[in-house]
């Protein structure tokens, strides 16, 4: 275990205490890629624990790991790693049991675990307790909820899509994070394969021919997942402009140059 820091403010009516682990010394179960690699994920229970968890480019660890934890006018900043150990099906992890602080005041986090039952979420329990003067303070546990920081909700991270270098466009990078259309992934599954380009080749000419075409309300039989226009003055290929209603050749080849493009 690396060293471990701590500093104690006394803030006017409340007592609080600002914790800083250097660290994380942790073990894992078997692991899988029902993560996502190189992505944050983020979540808090109200009043009582804040989450960022992220996972290394190669999807074995979450590193880095922040928990803030409040209990009792008491509050502890966390940082560290877990390592996400051998395949398996969802990811658990779990940490040991952590102490801190000095006399009179001191915590523990007696838990903290969680899996990825999904692509887009982790969950997990916590358990954290304070106490004062030998005495137990507080205590607060329960169970907590992360999800995948997408802000454009395009089915690929932010942090994948701000990725600069040649060639990571292939990982879904080169990309814009606030741009929800120029990620294109007809299946949804953030895998991009045949058959995403069979579902463009099937769309062909079911067009949203109303007033408001690629815009809601669609026309019957339209699906804008299948329908991504070119985007103006673009250097790249794979990149791609909002659905403009025409299901054409123009969004199959969309679709075959962002062959491969995976989020995953």
């Amino acid at each position: 275990m690396k060293s471990m820091q701590w500093r104690l403010f006394l803030v006017p009516g409340a007592l609080a205490v600002v914790l800083s682990v250097v660290g994380f010394a942790a073990f894992s179960h078997r692991a899988d890629a029902h993560h996502v690699a190189g992505a944050t994920y983020q979540g808090s229970v109200p009043g009582a624990l804040a989450i960022s968890l992220t996972t290394t480019d190669d999807g074995t660890t979450l590193d880095p790991v922040h928990l803030v934890l409040s209990c009792g006018g008491v509050v502890a900043e966390i940082d560290g790693s877990i390592p996400l150990g051998l395949p398996g099906s969802d990811h658990p992890f779990i940490a040991p049991i952590q102490h801190g602080g000095d006399f009179p005041v001191e915590w523990t986090l007696q838990s903290f675990q969680g899996s990825f039952p999904s692509a887009g979420q982790a969950e997990g329990t916590y358990s954290f307790r304070v106490e004062l003067l030998g005495a137990g303070l507080c205590s607060t546990s329960g169970n907590w909820t992360a999800t995948l920081v997408d802000s454009d909700g395009d089915g690929c991270a932010d942090a994948r899509e701000q990725q600069t270098s040649m060639g990571s466009e292939l990982s879904g990078g080169r990309r814009n994070p606030n741009n929800p259309n120029d990620y294109f992934n007809p299946s949804g599954d953030r895998v991009n394969r045949v058959d995403d380009i069979l579902l463009v080749v099937q769309a062909y000419f079911a067009d949203d021919n109303d007033a408001t075409p690629g815009m809601l309300p669609y026309a019957a039989g339209y699906n804008p997942a299948t329908d991504r226009s070119n985007m103006a003055a673009t250097p790249h290929e794979w990149t791609t402009g909002a659905p403009d209603g025409l299901q054409r050749v123009q969004d199959i080849l969309h679709s075959v140059n962002s062959y491969f493009h995976d989020c995953v």
